[in-house]
């Protein structure tokens, strides 16, 4: 008497998207994205509603509607899962600001863009903007040197307008991390809130806040408001 085969995994992961192994199914690759893209809005949401700390593989499976066989083709731990979360939803995060930030000629109003890009993004995306803002603190040190790494970035943006401060003292080397930590700071209190929608509406504020350093008060207070 033999024993009929066992699926393979691709199979597995096929019929838990509902779909089918013919002609028409996705490629081995594309279902991997697809599940891994699963998993990581899993745990933003698992961490959301129980804290980084209550994360467990269990949880993030239930609200993934996964197998544990799935996630271990995935991840190698629970940490490279959150590692890997971070990685990914700070690039849809990052993505967001960088195609506002292109679309823009001069250095002001690409940081307007980009700020106003990223309120909206909160706004709309409330549960991955809180993972990335707040959550991740809790993640141990190579989560929070991530976080770190992405402000360092959206820091490194602001510099970028430190040549046209003419007539302006230049800021302090630590000022521009400084002010991107601290609008990461504020977005994330209102989230905690559970107000996200307040969020666009702190633009004109915050642009002024940005801007100040390099064109001065009025102008900043102008360019923000206009």
């Amino acid at each position: 008497m033999t024993s009929e085969p066992r699926p393979s995994r691709f199979a597995d992961q096929v019929a838990s998207l509902g779909l089918s192994t013919g002609l028409t199914a996705p490629s081995p690759e594309i279902i991997d994205e697809i599940q891994r893209g699963r998993v990581v809005d899993a745990l933003a949401a698992t961490a959301v509603e129980h804290g980084y700390a209550g994360v467990t593989v269990e949880r993030v499976l239930r609200h993934a509607h996964m197998s544990a066989r799935t996630f271990y083709a995935l991840f190698d731990s629970l940490e490279d899962w959150g590692h890997a979360a971070y990685r990914d939803l700070g690039c849809r995060f990052q993505a967001a600001l960088e195609a506002a930030w292109r679309r823009e000629d001069e250095w002001p109003s690409a940081v307007r863009a980009a700020i106003a890009a990223g309120l909206a993004f909160a706004a709309k995306e409330p549960v991955t903007a809180q993972f990335l803002a707040v959550e991740v603190r809790a993640g141990g040190p190579e989560a929070r040197a991530l976080q770190a790494a992405s402000i360092e970035r959206l820091a490194a943006k602001l510099r970028e307008g430190r040549s046209r401060c003419h007539g302006v003292a230049a800021p302090n080397r630590f000022a521009e991390w400084v002010l991107v930590a601290g609008l990461v700071s504020l977005v994330g209190d209102r989230l905690l809130a559970g107000r996200p929608h307040e969020l666009p509406a702190l633009e004109p504020e915050l642009v002024e806040l940005a801007l100040a350093p390099c064109l001065g008060a009025e102008p900043a207070r102008r360019l923000a408001r206009g």
